[in-house]
């Protein structure tokens, strides 16, 4: 199981599209940053960078794992689950590369998927 700290940000979307995408279980933990709850120490033991999205994978590779940064946490997943990202050296850096261009012209669009993408996990209302 994955804990997915998250809020509703553009990155927080990425993140839990990625983890629907994969198929992967997860439980969603609200971290309210209007209120300051990313600067809560049990927080910042997960995300040192006090900044969300963060994942706990219970189930990594080599025991328990934290991720954060929403660029690590997506590699972290394509690579957990063999899904979106090629095996090879030049397949990976394309898909490196198409993921730091991605940031730079998607992350403005996101704040539409909250209509796009209603789930009461994430405290919105279908519209």
């Amino acid at each position: 199981m994955i804990d997915l700290y998250f809020w509703p940000t553009p990155n927080g979307w990425k993140i839990a599209l990625m983890l629907e995408e994969c198929g992967l279980a997860y439980n969603v933990v609200k971290t309210d940053i209007g209120r300051g709850g990313q600067f809560k120490p049990e927080f910042i033991a997960i995300s040192r960078n006090n900044k969300i999205p963060a994942i706990v994978d219970h189930a990594g590779r080599d025991g328990p794992i934290s991720v954060f940064e929403s660029g690590a946490i997506l590699l972290y997943l394509a690579e957990k689950t063999g899904r979106f990202i090629p095996r090879d050296t030049h397949g990976r850096y394309d898909v490196s590369r198409a993921q730091r261009n991605t940031r730079v012209r998607f992350v403005p669009l996101c704040p539409a998927l909250e209509c796009a993408c209603p789930d009461p996990r994430y405290g919105h209302e279908a519209h």
